[in-house]
């Protein structure tokens, strides 16, 4: 998912400091697929960043792409997201970006999420929105049912953006 219409909509610069985090916060990149996330994260922070995703693929890539560009704080996980491997409160922020569409049961991976965040840690979700209109095919999560499972889960919204028509971004704490 790294297409020029992503590029523009979301650049990962961009989508980085609109979530507020320390130079030594752990970050968990939920869903990293290529890295998209992973390795502008790894090159702005000293802390470890943890690259999560099920497709062992996926984290080879990352892995090659973080060789050449050499930052040491990447950490490689593969796994299911409905059961990190994660202690409990061992994170600041995690990332999902345009991967809770995916989940079997968005309320059980929400749930993991707020098992690792520390308290005051932070939640920012990428998602494309799920219009009654729409002709696409893939799976989405409506802002509406994204808002009311972080809230059923526990967490507190704190800001909501809009980078384009299609996409949000949903920042949560923790408690």
């Amino acid at each position: 998912m790294e297409g020029k219409e992503r590029w523009e909509a979301l650049p990962p610069e961009k989508v980085l400091e609109s979530i507020s985090f320390g130079a030594y916060d752990h970050l968990l990149d939920l869903g990293a697929r290529t890295g998209y996330l992973t390795l502008p994260a790894a090159e702005k922070k000293q802390g470890q960043i943890y690259a999560f995703d099920r497709d062992p693929e996926m984290l080879e890539l990352i892995e090659t792409k973080a060789d050449k560009a050499s930052p040491a704080n990447i950490t490689i996980v593969q796994g299911e997201m409905n059961e990190l491997p994660f202690s409990d409160a061992s994170v600041e922020v995690v990332l999902a970006s345009l991967v809770l569409h995916e989940a079997l049961s968005l309320e059980s991976v929400l749930e993991e999420i707020q098992r690792v965040l520390l308290p005051g840690g932070r939640l920012m979700i990428v998602e494309l929105e799920a219009f009654p209109s729409t002709s696409h095919k893939a799976p989405r999560v409506s802002l509406k049912q994204m808002k009311e499972a972080v809230r059923r889960v526990g967490l507190q919204r704190i800001k909501l953006f809009f980078p384009t028509d299609n996409f949000y971004i949903l920042t949560s704490e923790k408690n």
